[in-house]
């Protein structure tokens, strides 16, 4: 057969086998926009939910659903997850810190079950995930060297996880993420390679944004990534228009995560995207410009977003106006496709006690009057726990 021939069979080969190529869509961000979000405007306030353990709950990291249940991960005073059944409002506490075959020497992250039947946490000091049931019952575990330095993990069926460990995995897998079979200790595939110049970054942002979607994102980048059983894909990519980091940080050294954040907050561009989360509606994420924090709600189906760094809050709790929004504004989790706030009781009552301070004592009366109910939520709450505010989206007709 003449060279000819081969190379025109090899060609009609290729031809029928086109290199995969991935659809990516963009969310053009307009910072030109920033301003202030009235929560009436876009939120309605559905509930208040409560905790009744005695268990000191604080700094609460995040918040998944499990059927009626919600699973909450505090990381002070120590590790611990609190299992809320909503239903009938009974709640089992998993603090088991230890080197037991049934405890952990860290609980970093966990995941819930694709079936949403149990809950697995990570402990990347002993290289392990745990499961546990709902009931917080223990109920098996497997040790991998692929889980030493990781951060967090996601459940995508069986026993198959993706492994995030962004810059802690530099000078080991050189990837951020991997994926992997526990039962078998073994590498299915990774991606995301490590640049050189982000070895020092030590962070990590990715979330388990809806039960049979997986995404994952690195801060230090403009693009979302879908994760499936065996590929990590593109899925979206922002963009900040003119307001895009120039490549020139992008490649730049950085001497740890301090000198990142300084020389970052010293120009006019957007950075650190973080905090990524959604329903079926809303995608929310935070980024950095000039030094502020801006939160960001962007509308999938109307290709419209929101942008702010101050906040009226006008749905629950004391009427506030115009205050900046911070890092205790993010949100932490969804449930049932509505969003959720951490309310903090001691932060509510510092507010009542300045807004007394301004008013005589008729005015103090008829506050007290028109705010009973916020009064007296706040004020019983004997651990002193904080509590979820559900609010859901005003969806466009």
């Amino acid at each position: 057969m003449k060279f000819s021939t081969l190379l025109l069979l090899l060609n009609i080969l290729i031809s029928c086998h086109p290199k995969k190529e991935f659809e990516t869509s963009k969310i053009t961000i307009d910072t030109d926009n920033i301003g202030t979000l009235t929560y009436s405007q876009i939120f309605d306030f559905n509930t208040f939910i409560h905790f009744k353990t005695k268990n000191l709950i604080s700094d609460i990291q995040t918040i998944d659903e499990a059927g009626e249940h919600l699973i909450v991960h505090c990381r002070r005073p120590t590790d611990f997850l609190l299992i809320k059944n909503t239903s009938d409002s009974s709640e089992v506490v998993f603090d088991r810190q230890g080197d037991g075959p049934q405890e952990y020497k860290s609980l970093n992250s966990f995941a819930v079950a694709n079936d949403e039947k149990s809950i697995y946490i990570l402990d990347n000091k002993s290289g392990k995930i745990s499961q546990i049931s709902l009931a917080g019952e223990f109920i098996d575990s497997w040790k991998s060297k692929y889980l030493l330095s990781a951060q967090s993990i996601l459940h995508l069926g069986e026993n198959t996880f993706s492994v995030h460990g962004g810059s802690f995995f530099y000078g080991e897998s050189n990837h951020q993420v991997l994926i992997i079979d526990v039962l078998k200790d073994e590498l299915i595939t990774q991606s995301i390679k490590i640049p050189k110049n982000q070895r020092e970054l030590l962070f990590i942002e990715s979330s388990n944004f809806i039960r049979d979607t997986h995404l994952y994102h690195n801060i230090l980048n403009d693009t979302i990534y879908n994760i499936s059983r065996n590929e990590i894909t593109p899925s979206f990519i922002l963009d900040f228009g003119s307001a895009n980091l120039p490549e020139k940080y992008l490649h730049a050294e950085y001497d740890g995560l301090m000198d990142y954040v300084d020389k970052l907050n010293s120009i006019d561009n957007a950075h650190s995207t973080s905090n990524f989360l959604t329903n079926h509606s809303l995608l929310y994420f935070t980024f950095q410009q000039n030094g502020r924090l801006v939160h960001a709600l962007h509308d999938r189906e109307l290709d419209k977003h929101y942008l702010y760094d101050h906040i009226n809050k006008d749905i629950f709790g004391f009427l506030e106006l115009g205050i900046a929004a911070d890092y205790t504004d993010i949100f932490k989790g969804t449930f049932k496709n509505q969003f959720v706030f951490v309310v903090e009781p001691a932060e509510q009552i510092s507010i009542m006690d300045k807004l007394k301070a301004d008013m005589n004592d008729i005015e103090w009366k008829q506050f007290v009057k028109n705010n009973d109910a916020w009064i007296r939520l706040i004020t019983s709450n004997e651990t002193n726990n904080p509590f979820l505010a559900l609010v859901k989206y005003k969806e466009s007709e």
